[in-house]
């Protein structure tokens, strides 16, 4: 709906503004960037923005708690390395802020725990900017190639739509194996692209990062 979109847009606005005047370094990442590149706006469907910023400028993150809080939005802080900035408590539209540090001479999500979106460290060393809504946001160098070889694959411009579901219970990693192997099969009956699974991945975890293929 057009008011979910208005209160990401408001959210991907302030949080932007916040990362930036508190030195903070970050960029748009994941499905936010993804839609930027397609048609320089938040995919219609999606229910979040996803900006990463160093595992170094954690606790200057958390500082911003307060500022968050008055301006009127909610700080959520109840997960490990990722925080989330939402419209409120009750509407959990909201930013991820995801943390990334270094790991075998890779930046490595200290929140995903698997390799899969992994790329090399040189992608942060020039920010490149995007124009979204009018407004430069910070992004990855050579954003194509990251893109393609960090990503989301060759046709990543190509929109493809996956399963969508609101709400994913917590399920313990001995549980979730067999509803994975369910959702993957009904996935590949409507023909949509499946990215690689480790086992140790929580289901919400993995819908979260599939939609946006």
């Amino acid at each position: 709906p057009e008011c979910c979109t208005n209160h990401l847009k408001e959210l991907l606005f302030f949080t932007e503004d916040l990362l930036t005047k508190h030195g903070i370094f970050h960029w748009l990442d994941y499905g936010s960037l993804l839609g930027a590149l397609r048609n320089q706006e938040i995919i219609p469907w999606d229910t979040d923005v996803d900006f990463g910023f160093l595992k170094a400028d954690m606790e200057k993150v958390l500082a911003l708690k307060s500022k968050v809080s008055k301006a009127g939005y909610y700080f959520d802080e109840s997960e490990p390395d990722i925080f989330r900035i939402c419209y409120s408590k009750n509407n959990r539209q909201h930013v991820d802020l995801f943390s990334w540090g270094e790991k075998n001479g890779q930046m490595h999500s200290l929140y995903y725990k698997i390799d899969y979106f992994d790329f090399p460290p040189q992608y942060l060393n020039k920010l490149e900017k995007i124009i979204l809504y009018g407004k430069a946001f910070p992004v990855p160098s050579s954003i194509h190639k990251f893109m393609i070889d960090h990503r989301y694959g060759l046709d990543y411009m190509t929109p493809r739509r996956t399963v969508v579901l609101s709400q994913i219970p917590d399920i313990s990693p001995n549980e979730f194996t067999p509803l994975v192997g369910q959702l993957l099969d009904e996935i590949r009956e409507r023909d949509y692209r499946i990215w690689q699974l480790e086992n140790h991945i929580p289901i919400r975890k993995f819908l979260q990062w599939s939609y946006h293929s």
